[in-house]
């Protein structure tokens, strides 16, 4: 069957989309920017699809951000600013088994039967791989996702006191915190290298 794994599983291009707002304007007594960014970076799969997906648009990359910056003159002799950065980003792809068992196939191993269909690789005596699961089941299916996600924020607080026409005095202050988690999903709808139980 002369059959190319990578080329069958991952894709040549991806997607990218990008879209900023912003928004400033003040006055002699208040200044004021906002910005919100959004991002997405497809991934390169050409699998990983059901009812509900096209090939390969659950997995992927997205970023959100918010900035905020603020400046006032609360008296002529101190100016607050304040300056606020939200940034939130997701991570999906398949579960790493996945991508490890595209690596150990040859290319005369066919994942298709006549009709196209996938076929099980297990308890096949004509199977060559290093591994006798068939990819395309654990891409192309619900058989496991894995990804993150993550939360952060930044909150800078700015105090300048002018003293002098020549001296001020400056103090600059942060709060900051992040939050992060993984998650691996897995189901048993496909074949899997490991029996249940094995690490």
């Amino acid at each position: 069957p002369n059959t190319d794994f990578y080329d069958a599983i991952y894709k040549r291009f991806t997607s990218q989309r990008r879209a900023t707002i912003s928004m400033q304007g003040g006055n002699k007594v208040l200044r004021y920017f906002v910005l919100f960014g959004y991002g997405f970076q497809g991934a390169l799969y050409n699998v990983g699809h059901n009812e509900l997906y096209p090939k390969g648009s659950r997995y992927g990359l997205t970023k959100y951000n918010l900035r905020s910056n603020l400046d006032v003159n609360l008296t002529k002799w101190l100016t607050l600013t304040s300056n606020i950065n939200v940034r939130a980003n997701t991570n999906t792809e398949p579960e790493s088994a996945a991508g490890f068992l595209v690596v150990s196939h040859v290319p005369f191993d066919n994942p298709y039967d006549e009709d196209g269909n996938y076929v099980s690789f297990v308890g096949r005596s004509d199977v060559y791989t290093r591994y006798p699961y068939n990819p395309m089941f654990m891409f192309d299916s619900n058989y496991g996702k894995a990804g993150s996600k993550g939360f952060g924020v930044n909150w800078d607080i700015i105090l300048d006191f002018k003293i002098t026409p020549w001296l001020s005095f400056t103090t600059q202050n942060r709060i900051s915190g992040s939050t992060w988690k993984w998650h691996r999903h897995r189901t048993t709808d496909a074949e899997s290298p490991w029996e249940e139980g094995d690490s």
